[in-house]
């Protein structure tokens, strides 16, 4: 325990039924003994002897009853004598039998891994390894969590410890008493946080112990939080009572009452009041982010915004300390989820829960105009959406008059937020819509984009003349197309270019073509998209060029052009 004292108070009974009020793991004092005597009459009263109590059912033996439930060395003549039984042979049912905790069996029990999210490991003599649910976990493991990782481990009592991010928590002891169902569990959080669920412990021998550097928390049924950081621990209760043990000083927290202490801290540990919940907590979850809000606690330095995957919180999709009244919450996956938000007081003690539940459904895409416009010439136009973040996919389906039930385009998986149809589209009016698909594959309803007209392809560039800037050399020039575009120059002898003379991919909507011979040429012109989409060549026109003796005329280069448009 580090520098507390280590006084434990738990069912406060010895073997003889005798009430006792703790032990101590260092040098007993006055001061300590009065104090555990104090914390020790909340389980001795009202005063229940320290024995197990069987009630016989019909067919019930008392050889078979301790053969059942005691240790091997106990046989069922001490049973007979500890109960006063004369006739070992009639034993009414009903009867009860008592049988001393120290003579009961007793077996390891495991911790069951309920549910986890992030990455999580469990080391014991073993190793290291994954924690994964359902996975069984026993006495001297120890569980890791990483910043982003929580998990819920459930006892053999079937009490519950959720455990938050950043927390490393030892499992101590894990027994049962045969089948009692009686449990004894103890473990140590080192640091971190967690919250507790324990069901009602019943019987001597049952015992749910946390003990961090600085307190030691001991229950018998109840909720309550623990947390360790920085040489400082706090425990809140929420339902039922706690007994918690700092040094040489202890106290009973009632609910909603909680405490604060550092390891060099040798104050007393008074209880105070957990601060209230937060009020007017709303959650809207019509946009992604989605945006908590609630309004301030006075007193309050800071809060802690926790979401689970349902009501029970087996493990949390969120668990942050913020200081405003404002938390953004992303990378939520679809469904039923539910909200904590608590106030943390200058002491690090936390609050009470405002909680809400809320479905959040993952929001589609703003669809946007495709970038060629609502009348688009080409068979295959392009598709274009708001991004949604990094790691975001998108699912895209282009629809005609079959609608939805038949799409002509369906794309799953798209990494961008622009793609172009993978399939010519014949003329006439499309549909299209858009979805969001998250991290884990869930996908969102589809935004609605609009409607698409598909016109006829149109011709592409015409070429026109230009008058050479430089001997022997024809300069041709079109018209300039869109942003981001580049062009394909052809030039042929033939009006079908079956074989190509010049064949050029130029940035700029004109070429040079240098020393060409005389006779009949044929000219066209392609528009390149910048995602590499080709529109149809524009028409072929015929450039004829004079015969090389005409070239010199009046002392003047004068290149002979004649152009058919």
């Amino acid at each position: 325990m580090g520098n507390a004292t280590g006084v434990t108070v738990h069912d406060g009974h010895d073997a003889q039924g005798r009430c006792r009020f703790g032990r101590l793991d260092a040098v007993a004092t006055a001061r300590t003994l009065l104090l555990v005597a104090l914390v020790g009459l909340l389980s001795c009263l009202p005063a229940i002897a320290a024995d197990w109590r069987y009630r016989v059912r019909p067919g019930d033996t008392l050889w078979d009853l301790t053969r059942m439930h005691a240790r091997q060395d106990v046989a069922w003549q001490r049973v007979q004598a500890y109960n006063k039984i004369a006739d070992p042979h009639r034993i009414l049912p009903a009867t009860v039998l008592r049988f001393p905790v120290g003579w009961l069996k007793i077996q390891p029990a495991q911790a069951t891994v309920v549910g986890v999210v992030g990455d999580a490991t469990a080391t014991d003599d073993s190793g290291r390894r994954p924690v994964v649910a359902g996975m069984r976990l026993g006495a001297g493991t120890t569980v890791d969590t990483a910043a982003d990782a929580s998990l819920t481990l459930r006892f053999a009592d079937g009490s519950e410890l959720l455990v938050q991010a950043s927390s490393q928590l030892r499992l101590d002891k894990l027994s049962a008493y045969g089948r009692t169902g009686m449990v004894d569990t103890r473990m140590r959080l080192q640091k971190g946080r967690v919250d507790s669920r324990v069901k009602s412990l019943r019987g001597p021998g049952a015992k749910f112990i946390i003990q961090t550097p600085d307190i030691m928390s001991s229950v018998r049924g109840t909720r309550f939080r623990v947390g360790s950081e920085d040489g400082a621990s706090q425990v809140e209760v929420t339902e039922g009572r706690v007994m918690v043990a700092h040094g040489d000083q202890g106290t009973v927290l009632r609910p909603r009452q909680g405490v604060a202490a550092r390891t060099a801290d040798g104050r007393a540990i008074a209880p105070t009041p957990l601060l209230p919940a937060p009020g007017a907590l709303d959650v809207d979850a019509t946009q992604r982010p989605i945006r908590v809000q609630w309004k301030p606690v006075p007193g309050a330095a800071g809060y802690r915004v926790l979401v689970g995957a349902n009501a029970t919180f087996p493990y949390l999709l969120h668990d942050r300390v913020i200081a405003g009244t404002e938390d953004l919450l992303d990378s939520l996956p679809d469904g039923d989820h539910a909200v904590r938000v608590r106030a943390i007081d200058a002491r690090g003690v936390e609050g009470q829960d405002a909680v809400v539940e809320s479905t959040i459904a993952m929001p589609a895409p703003f669809a946007l105009e495709t970038p060629d416009g609502p009348v688009v010439e080409v068979d295959r136009p392009r598709f274009r959406w708001a991004s949604m973040g990094p790691g975001t996919r998108y699912h895209l389906q282009v629809a005609g008059t079959a609608g939805y039930a038949s799409p002509l385009v369906d794309l799953p998986g798209i990494t961008g937020n622009e793609v172009r149809s993978p399939v010519a589209l014949p003329p006439g009016e499309y549909r299209w819509r858009i979805a969001t698909i998250d991290r884990h594959d869930r996908v969102s309803a589809y935004n609605e984009g609009g409607r698409l007209t598909v016109a006829p392809p149109a011709a592409g560039p015409g070429v026109t003349r230009e008058a050479p800037r430089e001997r022997d050399a024809l300069r041709i020039r079109w018209q300039e197309g869109v942003p981001g575009q580049h062009y394909r120059f052809q030039l042929s002898r033939r009006p079908d270019f079956g074989t190509l003379e010049v064949d050029r991919v130029v940035e700029q909507p004109h070429a040079i073509v240098p020393s060409l011979r005389a006779g009949q040429w044929y000219a066209r012109v392609q528009a390149i998209d910048g995602d590499g989409y080709a529109r149809p060549f524009g028409p072929p026109q015929a450039i004829k060029v004079g015969c090389l003796p005409c070239r010199w005329v009046g002392g003047g280069a004068a290149l002979l052009l004649v152009l058919s448009l």
